[in-house]
């Protein structure tokens, strides 16, 4: 497997029984029934979310919509202002603070890529190495929806995936999750061919001596929901948790298995609002209301991205597209 170097760190993989198996991601026959089953679920044209199972050509109708809308926006002279808008990707960088985060990672520098969807334009790419060029985190975590389509070949996205990941500047290297627009053959040549290392319902550690954090990675769960993402986002109370989900929609399920920071997108922030940024779409099953920016559900803190890409028509109005640096700090929320 071809790993990004770690710096001052060490990863393993971590199995949810009694934390008693650790060997290195995606080396485990887990992955495999992953990839097994990942596979049936795509090929069956259903969608599998934590509501239930439903035909996948049930979307068919607010796919035609997208289409009709594109349509108006060229004709008012609104597609070439909403496309400017949708290329002016900002760098949002904050500070977030936590009573249990270990000493040893005061400071520490999460950057989160989400919704690339990276083969929408020609010239994507060169917008998001611009963005991320100048930034040196800690640690690069990217939450799914790497490509345009949600279906069909991924081979497109390669060139411009790999240049973006050379771009990137993070000691302990990549972490990623993939989303509703990604198969598992895309997600095993993201890890095998460009060094990004997959969490399918995986979990990770990243070490500072005898401190450290885990990273619970689940797989989509807005289209190819299965238990295991439910399973994978347990955690032992004593642990620093960082949950990577595509979207927010296992917020309860993460705060109450102990995570105490969840990091998604899936949403693009709504991408075409109201004035003020009220989503009109959300893509969401359930949880609507953490469509966007920061929230909380019982102890835990999230973020959900609005990520750096465009779906339907490449657009933008009242919601900015941007990538995420997070600076984890120790002591009290605010």
């Amino acid at each position: 497997m071809n790993l990004p170097m770690q710096k001052a760190s060490k990863v393993y993989l971590e199995r949810n029984v009694q934390n008693s198996l650790i060997t290195n991601p995606g080396n485990s026959a887990k992955r495999s029934l992953w990839a097994q089953r990942r596979k049936v679920m795509e090929n069956s044209g259903k969608i599998y979310s934590p509501l239930g199972v439903k035909m996948k050509s049930s979307d068919s109708l607010f796919e035609h919509s997208l289409e009709i809308f594109g349509f108006l926006l060229k004709l008012t002279g609104l597609f070439r202002f909403g496309n400017r808008l949708a290329k002016n990707i900002r760098v949002n960088e904050f500070d977030l603070y936590f009573d249990n985060l270990p000493k040893k990672f005061d400071g520490y520098k999460i950057l989160q890529l989400t919704d690339l969807h990276i083969d929408k334009f020609q010239g994507l790419d060169e917008i998001i190495i611009d963005t991320v060029k100048d930034i040196s985190a800690d640690l690069c975590v990217m939450t799914g929806d790497f490509r345009a389509s949600d279906d069909g070949p991924y081979e497109q996205i390669m060139a411009p995936m790999s240049r973006v990941v050379r771009a990137i500047k993070a000691s302990d290297g990549i972490y990623a999750v993939l989303g509703n627009h990604d198969d598992h053959q895309l997600g095993l040549s993201l890890e095998n061919r460009l060094g990004v290392q997959l969490l399918a319902n995986e979990q990770a550690v990243i070490e500072r001596g005898s401190q450290r954090l885990l990273i619970a990675g689940a797989d989509d769960v807005n289209r190819f929901y299965t238990t295991d993402a439910e399973q994978v986002l347990e955690t032992p109370e004593d642990e620093f948790a960082i949950a990577l989900v595509h979207s927010p929609e296992m917020a309860e399920q993460a705060s109450n298995g102990g995570i105490s920071l969840y990091l998604c997108g899936h949403t693009h922030g709504g991408q075409v609002c109201l004035p003020g940024g009220k989503p009109l779409v959300t893509h969401l099953c359930r949880n609507k209301e953490l469509a966007s920016g920061s929230w909380n559900v019982g102890k835990m803190v999230g973020y959900t991205s609005s990520g750096a890409g465009v779906s339907g028509p490449p657009v933008r109005f009242f919601s900015r597209g941007e990538v995420t640096l997070i600076h984890l700090r120790k002591g009290s929320p605010k």
